[in-house]
């Protein structure tokens, strides 16, 4: 395709992860796919018209593993990768009109976090971790930075002994080209476990003493996505509840805590690293009712109907 290459590395020069220029290289991969079957190579006679077409395509088509349709998001996702590939060439001037400009795209639905731990849960997952074993210990700092800071699968993984101030209590979360580097706290439960950690763990689990990174795997190398899934889904099933739990769910679960304790959006934003207040405020729908409890006992305007509300609800 006219210049692909290129647009993924301008991407990745923006600051994608390569886990989103992968999907992205698919996804053009798959639109170049359905337009040799349209009998249409030369990407510069692309209009309006094939787009729609394609559009339509996407919303028949069925996903070959369940025989399901694809979700909105999914359509979503595909021909936005078509709207910045067409508007790069655009700017880079190898076509002149953009065919994707009067595209509408399917607006997508914000799905609320599942599997969400309760207090209870969470309590109980952080104590399942051997406290006399290397790996048990080296699990128990995970689970503890995964629940406290919210911190995301990957940037855990990536983390590196420089990125930890115990003294200061912090973490330092590093993106590509310091676009979204922040900096998070961590509670006195988690520091006291990662120090443990490094103290008696990393030594043992440690063989090559050039490797920089925090968290390491029996083998004595970077801890890896997949290891870490393990980790959380090993000690999910020792919990026999019915949730499944992965480190996503621990992540949703400091946000949802954090809210029912007063927290306000832009804290928890600061914390999660979203970029927009609209992708944190999805768990204001997971906790209503800890919401408006709130609101009616520290507002002085709800405080009037707070007794009828609760009898009301029930609560």
């Amino acid at each position: 395709m006219l210049r692909q290459e290129e647009f993924l590395l301008y991407l990745r020069s923006r600051g994608y992860k390569v886990g989103t220029l992968k999907y992205k290289e698919i996804y053009l991969y798959q639109f170049n796919l359905w337009l040799s079957g349209q009998r249409q190579k030369d990407i510069k006679q692309v209009t309006g018209k094939t787009i729609r077409t394609y559009q339509h395509y996407l919303v028949n088509e069925y996903r070959k593993k369940d025989q399901r349709r694809l979700s909105p998001l999914t359509i979503l996702s595909k021909l936005s990768v078509l709207r910045k590939y067409f508007r790069y060439l655009v700017k880079t001037r190898e076509i002149f009109l953009d065919p994707t400009i009067d595209i509408k795209l399917p607006k997508s639905r914000d799905y609320l976090p599942k599997n969400i731990l309760t207090k209870q849960e969470a309590k109980h997952l952080l104590t399942l971790p051997s406290k006399n074993t290397a790996v048990g210990i080296r699990d128990q700092a995970i689970l503890e930075l995964l629940y406290t800071s919210g911190i995301r699968r990957q940037e855990l993984c990536k983390l590196g002994l420089y990125d930890i101030d115990l003294k200061d209590k912090s973490i330092h979360i590093r993106t590509p080209k310091n676009r979204k580097d922040r900096i998070l706290p961590i509670g006195s439960k988690a520091k006291e476990a990662i120090e443990k950690y490094l103290l008696i763990s990393r030594p043992r689990l440690g063989k090559d003493i050039k490797e920089r990174a925090i968290f390491l795997s029996r083998s004595g190398r970077r801890i890896s996505k997949e290891t870490l899934n393990y980790i959380v889904k090993s000690y999910s099933r020792k919990m026999r509840i019915e949730k499944k739990i992965t480190p996503h769910c621990l992540r949703h679960s400091c946000a949802t805590h954090l809210l029912q304790n007063g927290s306000s959006l832009r804290i928890i934003q600061r914390i999660l690293g979203h970029s927009r207040i609209s992708s944190t405020e999805i768990y204001t729908r997971v906790v209503p009712e800890d919401l408006k409890k709130m609101i009616l006992k520290y507002h002085p305007r709800g405080r009037a109907d707070k007794v009828a509300f609760f009898r009301k609800k029930g609560i």
